[in-house]
C-alpha cells in the first residue's frame, strides 16, 4: 500500500530521478531491484494526488548522473549544494 495515496497531501515539492541504465533497469518487476519503475509508481501516486512533482527519466545515463541533477535542480536550487539534502537524510 502506498503511503502517498492513503494520507492528506502534505506541501511538499517532490523530485524523483531514474536513468536508462539505473540499477536493476532491466531486471523484471517481480524482482523488485527496478529503480525505473520504482520511480514510476510514486510518480503516478503524486500526479493523481495533486502535488507538485518532477519526474526525470534520463537516456544512455547510469545511476545519479550528476549531469541530471545539473540540468535540473541545479537550476531550480541555486544555493548552496548543501542546501538540498538527499531524502534519507530528511527521513531521520
Amino acid at each position: 500500500m502506498s503511503p502517498i495515496g492513503t494520507t492528506a497531501a502534505k506541501p511538499l515539492q517532490v523530485f524523483l530521478d531514474c536513468s536508462e541504465n539505473d540499477i536493476g533497469a532491466t531486471a523484471a518487476e517481480s524482482a523488485q531491484h527496478n529503480w525505473v519503475m520504482a520511480n514510476q509508481r510514486p510518480a503516478a501516486a503524486l500526479k493523481a494526488k495533486g502535488y507538485h512533482y518532477r519526474f526525470t527519466y534520463a537516456q544512455a545515463l547510469g545511476h545519479c548522473d550528476q549531469r541530471v541533477f545539473d540540468l535540473t535542480l541545479r537550476k531550480r536550487c541555486p544555493g548552496p549544494r548543501a542546501a538540498i539534502r538527499p531524502l534519507s537524510e530528511l527521513a531521520r
